[in-house]
């Protein structure tokens, strides 16, 4: 409030790497930062519906090298009881929201946003569904739709070529959107 105005810190809190801006936020610059992974874990579990883990379990899920959805689904009972904070009653209850979410169908569009490829939230991972699905990615023209530039098409690419994508498509009964977007106008 006011002329109040903060200062930008030099170093993340989390890592002591020096930070920059990507406007409006200030970001750390380094990519494997513990940090910067626990909120990508963090937005990846909430865009497949996984709620009721915060920032803190996160934290300690990518202490323990679980850096992904998919290191999340491989964690048995045992794996859940060795991180820090989660006693029997907890580390079940996390366990099964898991694994109950894995056994709901989830609309494709939410997985291709939890992938947290940079400039793909759910709004334009929603336009990528409606225009192609999922078995059509691999041969998607990515550059031919509109507000997207070869660069974001590339990370696009590179995003769904890596295992974790495959990885994706293997665990969910995944619904399909092609198409939804144009129906819902007429």
């Amino acid at each position: 409030p006011g002329n109040k105005r903060s200062e930008m810190p030099l170093q993340c809190p989390a890592c002591g790497s020096p930070t920059s801006v990507l406007s409006p936020h200030c970001v750390c610059t380094n990519h494997h930062c513990g940090g910067v992974l626990a909120k990508k874990l963090r937005d990846s579990m909430v865009r497949v519906g996984i709620e009721n883990l915060g920032p803190a379990a996160c934290s300690d899920l990518v202490a323990a090298g679980v850096t992904n959805l998919v290191k999340l689904f491989h964690m048995n009972l045992h794996d859940w009881l060795k991180l820090p904070g989660f006693a029997e009653k907890s580390a079940a209850q996390a366990y099964e929201h898991v694994q109950f979410i894995l056994g709901r169908p989830i609309e494709d569009y939410k997985l291709l946003a939890a992938l947290n490829i940079p400039g793909v939230g759910l709004s334009l991972a929603k336009k990528l569904c409606d225009k192609y699905s999922i078995e059509e990615f691999s041969r998607a023209d990515w550059d031919s739709i509109e507000g997207i530039g070869p660069n974001r098409a590339q990370e696009i690419r590179e995003g769904l070529a890596s295992l974790e994508w495959a990885d994706f498509v293997a665990y969910f009964k995944i619904v399909s959107t092609k198409g939804s977007l144009s129906l819902s106008l007429i």
